[in-house]
C-alpha cells in the first residue's frame, strides 16, 4: 500500500540527557537516511488517498474553553480530552466539539496543581493521569473531572506512560536515581523501581522536557531519550529497539556523548553537524519521524519522513505545498488509529478560513478556538 504523506514544520530541540544503551537486540527495522532523495510534498495528494475518513471539529469558543498549545489529543467514545501546555489545563470536549467541563483546577489548594508537565489517558479504565512536577504529585481524574486517586511518586521525573507492568517514567534527574537511567519502569504506587535503562553520565545532566512515549494503533507504547536514533518498543519488561534511523557517516558519536560531562563539551560535539532524530508519531504501520543537523550556529533544513512498515518504503521530505482540505502543516498528536492536526483560524488565508467554514458550517474569526482535522482509515474508524 503506497501511502502519500506531507512534511510538517516544527522546531526540534535537542537539548538531552546523555546515556548508553544497555538493550541487546536487533532492531525490526533499520531505516537508512538518504537527504539527496528528499523531495517537496504536496498536500494535494493526500486528499486522493481513497482509504482515508477527513473529519473536522470545531472546537466550542467559551471563555472557560480557550486553548492556547494543545501538546495531546484523545479520542475516546463521545469525548475528546485535550492537554493544553500554554494555559496548562486539561479540557473535555464532545465528539462534536462541545465543550464539556475543565478537568482539575489550578491554584496553591491540597487538590489544585501548580503546573502539569504531563498527561496520560488510560481507555481501559477512563482515567486522567495528571504529573504535577513542581509538587511531585499524580492526580488521577475521571471524566467528571473528579480526583479518585493522588499518587506521590517517590522518583522525579519529565513525561510518563502506564502499561499492565507499570508505570514508564523518563528522568534525567538524580533524585533516587543514583545511576541516572533515563528510563525507568516502576511500580504502580510509584514506590519501587522494577528495571532502569540507558544510564547517563551523572556529571551531565541535560533535560529534555518533551513527552518521549508514543503509542501505536493497537495501544503498544514506545520511547526514545533524546540523545539516541532508536525507537524502542515497551514491551513486557524490556524494552526492545525497534526502529532504528541510520544517517550513515552523519550519525551522532553515541558512545561519545554518554561520556561527555559539561553543556560545553555536548555543544561543542554539535558544530559537527551530525543529524539526530526529533519528534516521531506512529500512524498505523507508518512511522512519522523528524531529524535536522545538530548545528547550534547556523541555519538548517527539518526534514521529515515517512516509513511504511508494511513494504518497507521511506519517503523524505524537506517542504510542503499547502492543501485546503488540511490547512496544517503540524500535526498535533495520533490517537489509536486517528492522526489529528489542529488548526488555527487566526493563521489561514481567506480561501482557507472559507473552505474550513464550509466543512464546519460555523463562523470562524481570529478568536476561534482551533479546529480538528481528524484522518482515519476506513478499515479503523472507531475510536473506542
Amino acid at each position: 500500500m503506497n501511502f502519500k504523506l506531507f512534511f510538517i514544520t516544527i522546531v526540534i530541540v535537542f537539548s538531552s540527557c546523555v546515556k548508553s544503551d544497555n538493550t541487546k537486540n536487533k532492531p525490526e527495522a533499520i531505516i537508512p537516511i538518504d537527504i539527496t532523495k528528499a523531495a517537496i510534498f504536496d498536500l494535494n495528494d493526500f486528499d486522493k488517498e481513497p482509504i482515508n475518513i477527513i473529519r473536522y471539529v470545531p472546537l466550542e469558543t467559551t471563555d472557560s474553553s480557550l486553548i492556547g498549545a494543545m501538546e495531546k489529543i484523545f479520542l475516546y467514545k463521545d469525548d475528546i480530552i485535550i492537554f493544553d501546555s500554554k494555559p496548562n489545563k486539561i479540557l473535555l470536549f464532545k465528539q462534536n466539539g462541545r465543550f464539556v467541563r475543565q478537568i482539575g483546577s489550578r491554584g496553591g489548594g491540597p487538590d489544585e496543581y501548580i503546573r502539569i508537565n504531563d498527561v496520560f489517558f488510560e481507555k481501559s479504565s477512563g482515567l486522567i493521569y495528571a504529573h504535577e512536577r513542581l509538587k511531585n504529585v499524580v492526580y488521577v481524574y475521571n471524566l467528571d473531572g473528579e480526583i479518585i486517586n493522588k499518587i506521590k511518586p517517590f522518583f522525579s521525573f519529565n513525561s510518563f506512560c502506564k502499561t499492565e507492568e507499570g508505570f514508564w517514567l523518563y528522568t534525567c534527574f538524580e533524585n533516587h536515581n543514583p545511576n541516572g537511567y533515563n528510563l525507568m519502569l516502576v511500580d504502580n504506587s510509584m514506590q519501587r523501581m522494577i528495571r532502569g535503562y540507558f544510564p547517563q553520565n551523572p556529571k551531565f545532566i541535560n533535560v529534555e522536557f518533551m513527552s518521549r512515549f508514543r503509542f501505536d494503533s493497537e495501544g503498544t507504547a514506545y520511547f526514545t531519550y533524546p540523545t539516541s536514533n532508536c525507537i524502542y518498543k515497551l514491551s513486557g519488561q524490556e524494552p526492545e529497539i525497534f526502529y532504528k534511523i541510520d544517517f550513515g557517516n552523519k550519525t551522532a558519536p553515541y558512545e561519545q556523548i554518554a561520556k561527555i560531562e559539561t553543556h560545553d563539551e555536548y555543544n561543542k560535539l554539535l558544530e559537527n553537524d551530525f543529524f539526530m532524530l526529533g519528534n516521531y508519531y506512529i500512524w498505523n504501520n507508518i512511522l512519522i519521524f523528524y531529524f535536522s543537523e545538530s548545528s547550534l550556529y547556523k541555519p538548517h533544513t527539518i526534514y521529515s519522513a515517512f516509513y511504511n512498515n508494511e513494504d518497507s518504503k521511506l519517503n523524505i521530505y524537506k517542504g510542503f505545498i499547502r492543501s485546503l482540505k488540511i490547512p496544517s502543516t503540524t500535526i498535533t498528536w495520533v490517537s489509536g488509529s486517528s492522526l489529528v492536526w489542529s488548526v488555527n483560524p487566526y493563521e489561514l488565508e481567506k480561501d482557507y478560513l472559507e473552505y474550513l467554514e464550509k466543512q464546519v458550517n460555523v463562523k470562524l474569526n481570529d478568536e476561534s478556538n482551533p479546529v480538528l482535522v481528524i484522518v482515519t482509515p476506513k478499515t479503523k474508524i472507531s475510536e473506542q
